[in-house]
């Protein structure tokens, strides 16, 4: 019996979920403060907003925080063809990135929420430029834990819409799409380490764990990354969080029970 996406968990209330940016994401590395958009959001419903270009035209990320809906990222040009895409395998409780290409001066961010229809929420968006071109790979280093996790959330977004049939490729694309994000979501959560980190380590555990359980159907895998979730969940007090990754290790267990006694 497969959990059904955000199934056996409280609603996403915002006293229950507190925002958690990273700490060391919003200096970057030149000091800047990123710019930041806010507004309340229904399910099945788009917003745009222009993002600006990019100090001598280097590309940046885009951090998009949703509290009570769940969205999915598009970056389009100017003549509105998608050049980068983003979503999260955790819904209506999620942070997420997208990179975007260097040169996208004129490109618009456009967040959209999925069903029902009778959700609202709230979306917070912020972006950055990336003063470095590549991820130094060191303990501690939040950019680079960060643009592992951009990697991860836009192969995810890739896998979703072929398993969706809103994109076609060859038999086997989505899993690898899947097998890709995995792998990115696992690097950022090696790099970023440290107490003031806790929340971001707590997040993609729990990406590990949804995406495992509803993306690639790894139970094992759910299951192991749903209790680390919610033991560091745990111990930094998040308990609507803390909830989300039982949710998905116990349905992982019954999943492997189910099989084992198929197996019989």
């Amino acid at each position: 019996m497969l959990l059904s996406a955000g199934a056996c968990v409280p609603p996403a209330h915002a006293s229950a979920t507190p925002s958690v940016a990273l700490s060391c994401l919003p200096q970057g590395s030149s000091g800047r403060t990123p710019a930041q958009y806010q507004w309340t959001q229904h399910g099945s419903t788009v917003e745009r907003r222009e993002l600006p270009p990019a100090p001598g035209d280097a590309s940046f990320l885009v951090q998009v925080e949703e509290q009570g809906v769940d969205v999915e990222i598009e970056i389009q040009d100017r003549a509105g063809v998608v050049i980068a895409r983003s979503d999260s395998p955790v819904e209506r409780s999620a942070l997420q990135f997208v990179r975007v290409p260097a040169n996208s001066a004129g490109s618009v961010l456009v967040v959209r929420a999925k069903e029902p229809a009778g959700l609202v929420g709230t979306v917070r968006v912020s972006w950055v430029a990336i003063d470095r071109p590549n991820a130094s790979g060191t303990p501690n280093d939040c950019m680079g834990a960060v643009l592992q996790w951009a990697e991860a959330d836009m192969a995810y977004a890739r896998g979703r819409l072929l398993t969706l049939g809103r994109m076609t490729a060859d038999a086997g694309s989505a899993r690898a799409a899947f097998d890709a994000a995995a792998r990115a979501y696992a690097a950022a959560r090696s790099v970023l380490r440290g107490p003031a980190n806790a929340y971001g380590q707590g997040l993609l555990e729990l990406d590990l764990a949804a995406l495992a359980y509803y993306g690639s159907k790894d139970w094992s895998g759910a299951a192991s990354w749903g209790a680390r979730a919610a033991t560091t969940f745990a111990a930094n007090h998040d308990a609507y969080r803390r909830a989300r990754a039982q949710a998905i290790e116990a349905a992982a267990w019954i999943e492997l029970a189910t099989s084992a006694t198929g197996a019989d």
